[in-house]
């Protein structure tokens, strides 16, 4: 035993049973001390004295941490560590990392949250909560503790809420601007033919960056009538609390009922240059026969290369020991697709134009 261990006041509870080993004097518990003669600690016999026998160890240290008071057991740790070291977990800490968060738990909420802005941004299914098996197991696995909720708790709890949050933050975007122009549409889905009506809001800036926001997306099962479609754009400002005054464009297509409806509600009318651009297009093209047959042409090709003609290709360039190339697809102004692709029978690469009699169609 050296004697500065010797000058240690833990050596009042403590009696040596070798060179590195000590032996409490209250509950006979043997202790290793870390090392042999002078490289041996008294940290072991202090966190003794501090977990099992408090009384004893205020007696000798007063309140002075262990963290402060051994340096020879840790000297470039910080408190934490230190504490984390001489903490040992409990069962109660143990069970409570095994149990499940309660369902207004603020962890909780946040993934809750977190869910439900990735259906509405990624247009997810409500379904995904609990019927998608491999997003639960993801969720599972990296979050144990936390049990996702039903569809119905995110349908009406969930959703509404960050509808009502964005809904309240574009409104204090649009409350100070004085001038907001609309875009305005209306058309079908091709799924369930249900109609829609919509309205998208676009501003500037105090910051001079441009703003814009979709405000409605409105199921439209009225009849198509100027008078309609009016009102639906007139409770579409009054919801957002835009004054009429603020109104200084409203854009939308040739449709005659739209253009009615934009007018009788006194907004600023203005029809879509693109959208009489393409009719003045497809106007030309309906009356060049000579067009139209090309077009009609290519739809043929674009039927067969969609079907059958990419891998018949890839198996004339094979037989042919040429390299694989794929066809190239552009679009004509009415949305044909024509289809150039490389030259594989004359081994070069130039580029031409397929019409109906280079193929077997």
């Amino acid at each position: 035993m050296s004697s500065s261990a010797k000058r240690s006041g833990v050596w009042k509870y403590f009696v040596e049973v070798d060179k590195n080993k000590s032996k409490c004097n209250l509950c006979g518990v043997q202790l290793s001390r870390g090392g042999m003669g002078k490289t041996a600690t008294t940290s072991s016999m202090k966190r003794h004295l501090q977990t099992k026998h408090k009384s004893e160890y205020e007696e000798v240290f007063g309140t002075t941490s262990i963290a402060s008071s051994s340096k020879e057991f840790v000297s470039q740790s910080s408190q934490s560590q230190v504490s984390g070291f001489l903490k040992q977990p409990s069962l109660e800490d143990m069970l409570e990392k095994k149990k499940l968060w309660d369902i207004n738990d603020s962890r909780a909420k946040r993934c809750h949250y977190l869910i439900g802005e990735m259906i509405a941004v990624d247009n997810e299914p409500f379904s995904i909560v609990e019927s998608h098996v491999g997003f639960r197991r993801f969720v599972n696995n990296i979050l144990p503790q936390y049990e996702i909720p039903s569809r119905i708790y995110f349908s009406e709890n969930v959703i509404p809420d960050i509808y009502n949050k964005v809904v309240n933050n574009i409104k204090s975007r649009l409350a100070p601007v004085n001038h907001i122009s609309f875009t305005t549409d209306m058309w079908t889905c091709q799924t369930n033919k249900t109609c829609f009506l919509s309205c998208t809001a676009h501003w500037l800036e105090e910051s001079y960056m441009l703003g814009h926001a979709v405000l409605d997306i409105k199921v439209f099962p009225e009849s198509h009538t100027a008078e309609n479609i009016k009102k639906s754009l007139l409770d579409s400002v009054s919801d957002w609390n835009i004054p009429a005054t603020k109104v200084r464009a409203v854009v939308h297509d040739n449709a005659a009922n739209i253009t009615k409806g934009v007018k009788d509600a006194n907004f600023p009318s203005f029809r879509c240059f693109i959208h009489t651009l393409q009719l003045v297009i497809n106007d030309a093209i309906d009356a060049n026969t000579s067009v139209k047959e090309t077009i009609s042409a290519a739809r043929r090709i674009v039927t067969h290369f969609n079907h059958s003609g990419y891998n018949k290709l890839h198996e004339i360039q094979e037989e042919l020991g040429l390299p694989k190339r794929n066809y190239i697809k552009m679009l004509l102004p009415d949305g044909t697709q024509l289809i150039i692709y490389w030259n594989v029978l004359l081994n070069r690469d130039e580029l031409f134009l397929s019409t109906s009699q280079n193929l077997e169609i």
